[in-house]
């Protein structure tokens, strides 16, 4: 038997919602890796799963005044380093951080774990590279290699781990014995982009202001000498590639970010003949809720919630259709605080509003009639992923 249902449609062109642009991207680093990590400009993390299709499993939040520049993974531990000058490893269950490094050496713009998986490389603002040892309980400073000159922009470690390449923002690179802490020598670069090496070291990938994406692949040439040819090039962004990452082997992939909050999916092996996947940056969760009783909109940001009355209409003979009232925003509540909202809910009569950080939750009692807040703001100190009212909340 057919029912026939009435819905009221909205469509809400007043919430101001802007994705964020990629900063940093890195795949897990174990046996059978099946997570990415990537950073927003507004310092939150995403772990992306890609087994089944591809699935945001979690979201870190943001923090006020920090940045994540770079992360890197170690045997399924996540860590990142950012402009604040400090190196966090993260729980990936509450969402908190396990600890927190200073990198005596300023902001930390790169940082990179040995394939032994006993040491991480960290590039500096100062000019210098870092050591840290990983242990089971986090890191130890261990020492600090010849300094260059201007802030360190990218690193990488040699198969042996013995030595590391660097990219300086005076576009120099240059090698480091990592044993002696001495600099083996440095190449100028006047048109530096950045760059990825597939684990087959038979290909390379570069991005850069640019937007495209070039692949360069090793032949040998009629003398037998090994030579570097440009094969291939894409752009499929409009924007800045900020960031590209390859996975080899069964997985194929190379995957690109930049100032475009989607990130690409392409081939390594097909690249310039097959075509691309494109993950769009839309939200996992939702970030509007609708108290259905009251004809409010909540809508959801990193600091704030916003409350919107819906327009109303009124229905003149059997077609045309008359606006009774107008969209109008009627309260916004600002989070005090470093700490951006994780979720948040509101009741279907409107009267009562909820969110959550990592530490702890908040709950308003409201009057969006006269647009104020009718109580004290009510904290409990336990944090929550996600909020929900019953429906008998009055």
């Amino acid at each position: 038997m057919a029912f026939k249902v009435k819905f009221n449609v909205h469509r809400v062109r007043f919430v101001e919602y802007v994705p964020q642009a990629i900063h940093c991207m890195a795949f897990e680093d174990t046996d059978k890796p099946c997570r990415l990590a990537l950073s927003r400009a507004d310092s939150s993390i995403e772990i992306w799963n890609f087994k089944d299709n591809w699935y945001q499993e979690t979201v870190i939040p943001g923090c006020k005044d920090t940045s994540v520049e770079t992360l890197d993974w170690c045997k399924g531990r996540l860590f990142t380093g950012g402009l604040h000058a400090e190196i966090t490893e993260w729980d990936l269950t509450s969402l908190l951080p396990k600890i927190t490094v200073d990198s005596f050496g300023g902001a930390v713009w790169c940082l990179s774990v040995n394939h032994a998986k006993t040491h991480m490389a960290v590039g500096c603002e100062d000019g210098r590279v870092r050591l840290f040892e990983i242990t089971a309980d986090g890191l130890n400073y261990s020492k600090s290699l010849d300094q260059q000159d201007g802030r360190v922009l990218c690193l990488s470690w040699h198969l042996s781990d013995n030595t590391l390449v660097t990219g300086a923002s005076d576009s120099t690179v240059r090698l480091y014995n990592v044993t002696s802490g001495d600099s083996l020598g440095n190449t100028q670069f006047w048109d530096g982009q950045r760059g990825t090496l597939i684990q087959e070291e038979n290909m390379v990938f570069s991005g850069g202001i640019d937007s495209k994406i070039v692949q360069f692949q090793q032949i040998t040439n009629k003398d037998g000498v090994l030579n570097w040819v440009k094969a291939a090039s894409q752009r499929m962004f409009s924007q800045d590639v900020r960031c590209l990452v390859t996975l080899g082997g069964i997985h194929d992939l190379l995957v690109s970010g930049g100032l475009d909050p989607s990130f690409l999916l392409y081939s390594t092996k097909e690249f310039g003949r097959s075509s691309y996947g494109k993950v769009a940056p839309f939200p996992h969760r939702p970030v509007v809720y609708l108290a259905s009783e009251a004809n409010i909109l909540m809508y959801q940001t990193a600091s704030t919630l916003q409350f919107w009355r819906l327009q109303e209409l009124d229905t003149v003979g059997q077609t045309t259709i008359a606006l009774q009232k107008t969209p109008a925003q009627l309260l916004e509540i600002r989070k005090k605080g470093d700490h951006h909202i994780v979720c948040s809910a509101v009741s279907t009569c409107a009267s009562w509003a909820a969110f959550s950080d990592v530490y702890h939750i908040s709950l308003f009692k409201l009057n969006l009639v006269i647009g104020c807040m009718n109580c004290a703001w009510h904290v409990v100190f336990v944090s929550a992923k996600v909020i929900g009212y019953d429906c008998n909340t009055t």
